[in-house]
């Protein structure tokens, strides 16, 4: 494990502080702001300046981490500032002492009295620091998890600020509410807030502000892996704390250049930046950063092989951090010298290295670090010939993610966190397989798989406001959000070195989180009892084998479900009546470069026989002595998510697969069957929109002959609006759209259909759009297209994209395409695939019947006209 997240941490701390100190009142400005609202009579200015000298007293204090003391000053000054009426400093008092028990870890007091400062500044008609005190609140909010009372208070805030033509304030909130996106994982909102925060923090010469956006404008392109716009805003960042002469900044940036540097394996330039790090922090004797950026140093030998260097290094580290009593930082050394030795092949020293990381991160409460050491102990274990154990401990760790997950509430960041932790997940499987467990390695790998997803999709969307359970789901809400804050909080004090950190908040909140995650259970199986359907919205189990054989496919149906791992890959072929797997032997490297070679080939109008074949003899041959139907649903893993089954192509018959069989997708097996479940009724209610920007002739031709089979009336060009979309959709059995798609694979949550704009909505459908309508009553989607399928695809599994957003709206089955299809061949596999709907076929029936007629015609017989179509989802489709 990377200390890379510590130092990010560190920084949006000094970002934080500074946001709410420079906002608050800094120490040359103290004297000419503090009375500046409130009149003072003259026989109160000893008064007053005595007032002035205890506020500014408590606020040196507090920058040294006096808390006690500071509280002490700020009591004094907050209690004449009262005695002599003086209600603007009473109120900045009440804010500074919020922002002491904010640091403490005390949020609850520090939102005491935020509040009551903000009522205090309102009866002085104190716009300006109602501003600063509810930029500050958000903050609290943010910290607590609770990001919507955040953006509640920052928008407060924000309006004023515009009101008084504040515009330092204006960027300080605008920052903020990119990092309230950021913590919610949606990038795009956050860059955007960040860069009118830049500008403005630009504009007014505020280089402090401006050095701290571009590190996090840095942070957030890094966390989407934009490596090289990541360095240049370090870079920048760097530069101007060099201007400013901010030494510790500087470290912190020159550590986040080195994490660059070392994802993208540049490893001698990572060292550099990491020795200036390391440089700064000697120099100013910060050793929770020295430690931090040693080990960082020796992680980056290790990836170079360098073992013996790697190890001086994290030695150092370790022995560092244990001096200052950083606990939680003193384990991630010491785990990452037994991972060490592990490569070293010295697993008794390794283990011993990872049961003293083991019991720190148990003692301090770090689950995720818990977890993480878990599973080395497991890999240490396989690799010395232990597998028995291995096993049992891969399970342990793997039932602390399971639980992790489960308390993170934001979709986006549920599917960073399963990504990251695939490989757990890949071990146990290989090991359940080699040792003869074929039906649990089946079961954890539908555990590992597209869980977001599942999430999702196996709920029922319920109005909690109507439900009789709405009591108990707020509650539920409620303390997930405090969990996340109180998660946070612990791990801000665990940051500190021991000297600066508060035993009692330590203690308090351990015994207040202890208690909520008790009370959160105990909710959820309360909401279990009173509501099973509102509790899957928590966390959906996925099937087990006989489960999906029973509930997830029919008696016709055979299920092909792929899991890639690094030297090979494995496929399950299942039915009601059997089960088999087969180990396809190919390595994630070669697979990876075949199919994208064979896309290639396909999207460039081209065909290489031997290509197809060798991609049918790896992925379909080995599988056929088993397969028993021709309807066929497949469960892709990895790159085969981009990858067109039905081009596959037997050189003994020299027929295309799609040619011998029906081909569906589905994200897993488990949402395959919460997918069936939303099967609905059909009336034949079609909703057809094509060619708004009238660029797509074809796209119109093809809606209007689709629209003409169901007797309906199309909405074309200016008519094709979002708006038109958002009122007609909930009504229609069918929906079908033929208009550009734009994938966004910086955040894929922006992905869209290009529709027309009107005076309501600006005509970009996009998935985050999706994802809040109510399709329940539709049974088919079909996205026309360019590219509708892709989506960015997580180590996690999940395909983020248009297809999951449309299932998760309420429709069992959506049709997309894999690549940009020319128009008129699309227009003519359309009118072929409704036909034979029409006619009674079911949806893959229909499906493959028009791909089949359309590669027999010459002109489009290349797997480029016809391939890209994919049926996700409901195979059958309901009567028409």
């Amino acid at each position: 494990m990377r200390y890379s997240q510590a130092l990010y941490f560190f920084s949006s701390l000094l970002v934080a502080f500074t946001i709410s100190w420079s906002a608050t009142l800094s120490p040359r400005h103290a004297s000419a702001v503090l009375f500046s609202q409130t009149p003072i009579p003259t026989s109160d200015f000893v008064l007053a300046s005595q007032a002035e000298q205890l506020f500014n007293d408590g606020y040196r204090l507090h920058r040294k981490g006096d808390f006690q003391n500071a509280l002490s000053n700020y009591e004094q000054a907050l209690s004449i500032f009262r005695r002599i009426g003086d209600l603007s400093g009473e109120g900045k008092t009440l804010s500074n002492i919020a922002f002491v028990y904010s640091n403490a870890g005390h949020y609850d007091q520090a939102l005491e009295h935020y509040h009551l400062a903000l009522l205090t500044l309102r009866k002085a008609a104190d716009q300006y620091n109602q501003g600063v005190v509810l930029n500050n609140i958000g903050a609290v909010y943010l910290t607590l998890g609770q990001f919507d009372e955040a953006l509640d208070s920052l928008e407060e805030a924000l309006t004023i600020r515009l009101e008084i033509h504040d515009r330092l304030g204006e960027g300080v909130t605008l920052g903020l509410f990119g990092y309230v996106y950021y913590n919610l994982g949606q990038y795009g909102e956050a860059l955007d807030y960040y860069f009118q925060s830049l500008s403005i923090r630009r504009e007014v010469y505020d280089q402090e502000g401006e050095a701290s956006t571009l590190n996090k404008i840095g942070l957030t392109y890094w966390r989407t892996g934009q490596h090289e716009r990541a360095l240049t805003n370090y870079q920048q960042s760097l530069e101007l704390y060099m201007t400013l002469g901010y030494p510790l900044e500087q470290g912190v940036a020159y550590n986040n250049i080195g994490e660059i540097y070392y994802d993208l394996k540049r490893y001698d330039q990572a060292l550099a930046n990491y020795q200036q790090a390391l440089a700064i922090a000697r120099r100013l004797g910060v050793p929770t950063i020295e430690g931090t950026v040693l080990n960082n140093i020796g992680e980056t030998y290790r990836e170079a092989k360098q073992y013996d260097v790697a190890l001086r290094y994290l030695q150092q580290a370790s022995s560092i951090l244990k001096k200052s009593n950083v606990r939680i930082m003193e384990a991630t050394a010491l785990n990452s010298i037994g991972e060490t030795y592990s490569l070293l092949g010295r697993y008794s020293q390794a283990q011993s290295f990872y049961q003293q990381a083991l019991t720190i991160r148990k003692q301090v409460g770090d689950r995720a670090g818990e977890a993480k050491t878990l599973d080395n102990i497991a890999s240490a274990y396989a690799e010395s010939g232990d597998q028995v154990q291995a096993i049992l401990v891969y399970k342990q760790a793997i039932q602390l993610l399971e639980s992790i997950r489960g308390d993170i509430n934001i979709d986006q960041l549920k599917t960073s966190f399963a990504g990251r932790h695939m490989l757990t997940y890949s071990r146990l499987i290989e090991l359940l397989q080699n040792t003869g467990n074929p039906h649990e390695a089946f079961d954890y790998n539908e555990r590992a798989r597209a869980r977001t997803i599942l999430d999702l999709i196996g709920n029922t969307k319920l109005n909690v406001q109507q439900d009789e359970i709405s009591v108990l789901a707020q509650q539920e809400k409620a303390l997930a959000q405090l969990i996340f804050g109180l998660q946070n909080a612990l791990k801000n004090e665990q940051f500190k070195p021991l000297s600066q950190q508060d035993s009692g908040a330590l203690n308090t909140i351990s015994d207040e989180l202890g208690r909520a995650r008790t009370e959160h259970e105990e909710l959820v199986m309360q909401l279990q009892i009173a509501s099973p359907e509102y509790a899957t919205l928590v966390s959906v189990n996925a099937l087990s084998l006989s489960e999906v054989q029973n509930q997830a496919i029919d008696a016709q149906t055979t299920l092909l479900e792929y899991f890639v791992m690094d030297e090979h890959m494995l496929a399950w072929v299942i039915d009601q009546d059997h089960f088999d797997v087969v180990d396809l032997g190919i390595t994630r490297a070669e697979l990876t470069g075949q199919v994208e070679f064979f896309r290639n080939l396909i999207t460039d109008r081209d065909f290489d026989a031997d290509t197809a074949a060798d991609l049918y003899n790896t992925l379909f041959v080995p599988l056929k002595p088993h397969i028993r139907h021709s309807n066929l649903v497949v469960v892709p893993h990895g790159v085969l998510h981009y990858l067109p089954f039905a081009a596959l192509w037997d050189p003994e018959t020299s027929r295309y697969l799609i040619e011998d069989y029906t081909l569906t997708y589905a994200p897993s097996a488990s949402v395959l069957k919460f997918i069936l479940d939303k099967r609905n009724s059909n009336e034949g209610r079609l909703l057809a929109l094509g060619n708004p920007d009238d660029s797509l002739p074809q796209a119109e031709a093809e809606v209007k002959a689709v629209a003409q089979r169901y007797g309906t009336r199309p909405l074309l060009r200016r008519q094709a609006t979002e708006s038109q979309f958002r009122s007609a959709a909930s009504q229609a059995d069918i929906i079908h759209l033929a208009a550009h798609a734009e994938y966004n694979p910086y955040n894929p949550l922006y992905t869209r259909i290009e529709l027309a704009p009107d005076r309501q909505n600006d005509g970009n459908l996009e998935v985050h759009e999706i994802f809040g309508l109510e399709l329940t009553g539709a049974n088919l989607v079909v996205l026309s297209a360019c590219e509708t399928a892709l989506g960015e695809q997580s180590s996690g599994d999940e395909l983020v994209g248009l297809t999951r957003a449309f299932l998760y709206a309420g429709a069992p089955a959506v049709v997309t395409t894999l690549w940009s299809i020319e128009d008129e061949a699309s227009a003519a596999l359309m009118a072929s695939f409704y036909g034979h709907l029409r006619a009674g076929m079911t949806n893959a029936e229909a499906l493959r019947a028009a791909q089949i007629e359309v590669l027999e015609q010459g002109r489009w017989q290349l797997a480029y006209y016809w391939a890209a179509f994919t049926l996700t989802g409901d195979w059958r489709g309901s009567e028409q």
